[in-house]
């Protein structure tokens, strides 16, 4: 079942607190972080042989989310990992080495609970906008390129049943959505929709059966892309994993850098200036 924005969990720290307690002791809550469908918090606590400080998200995954849905995320990230991309590493429980834990609502609906590591850096999109040139900018975007590449690599054989699911984001389903939601658009505007539609069944629809299909990350976009001090950019978020077109990472991540380039480039001009 997928995980719906109505039933996001609202829990506090002390009601989560415990269950962090079984990933290791003396962690504290640094701040919340944004979630569209889930809640994550970022802990702390001191190493006392570095004298550094451990930083962990803590997710609470959305009580739609099955486990077997919540096991293909972590399975997907671990193979990203091992593939050479930058992404967050799963933590597990101190004691049973369990990777996730069950968290119960006052509801008596369960949660699934996961420690991952924390990257930091800024979001793409925050670096973007600052970027002092556009050969600046072309760099970082062709270092985006390598990391969203590194993850769909990574994925590549990965099979599951859980991936095979229907979700509004996913690019193959990209005109009954349309469809279906066209009459949300002002009518001043609806011309825009009506033109893409009309090029997309004359030129991609009768080619599309010819797309290669398998496991995607399938939203890495701005936010879901953080740029360390190095300049090296990792990937966040597996949430909305499923089969997909296979291009449909890099695709996905091309219409977000789009929002970050001047008006009348393209991005194959700051790949040729990088």
């Amino acid at each position: 079942m997928d995980s719906t924005l109505d039933d996001r969990p609202t829990l506090t720290w002390q009601e989560v607190a415990t269950v962090v307690a079984r990933f290791g002791e003396g962690f504290e809550l640094e701040k919340m972080l944004p979630s569209e469908r889930d809640q994550n918090f970022l802990i702390r606590r001191p190493d006392p042989i570095s004298g550094n400080e451990d930083r962990v998200v803590f997710k609470v995954h959305n009580p739609n989310d099955s486990p077997d849905f919540v096991e293909l995320q972590s399975l997907a990230l671990e193979r990203a990992v091992a593939g050479g991309a930058s992404c967050q590493r799963l933590l597990r429980t101190t004691g049973s080495n369990e990777a996730v834990e069950t968290l119960t609502l006052a509801s008596g609906r369960a949660c699934l609970c996961r420690a991952l590591s924390f990257l930091p850096g800024r979001m793409l999109a925050e670096a973007a906008a600052a970027a002092a040139s556009e050969q600046e900018r072309a760099a970082l975007f062709a270092e985006v390129g390598r990391s969203v590449g590194r993850v769909s690599a990574g994925l590549q054989g990965l099979e599951h049943p859980a991936g095979d699911r229907e979700f509004p984001w996913d690019l193959c389903a990209c005109e009954d959505v349309i469809t279906l939601r066209s009459g949300d658009v002002v009518a001043e505007r609806r011309h825009i929709l009506d033109g893409f539609l009309e090029r997309y069944r004359a030129r991609l629809k009768p080619v599309l059966g010819r797309l290669r299909r398998s496991i995607a990350h399938n939203d890495p976009n701005d936010h879901n892309l953080v740029v360390a001090s190095s300049g090296s950019v990792g990937v966040l978020d597996f949430g909305d994993i499923l089969r997909t077109y296979t291009v449909a990472d890099a695709a996905i991540c091309m219409a977000y850098l789009l929002f970050h380039i001047s008006p009348g480039a393209g991005l194959l001009e700051d790949r040729q200036n990088a």
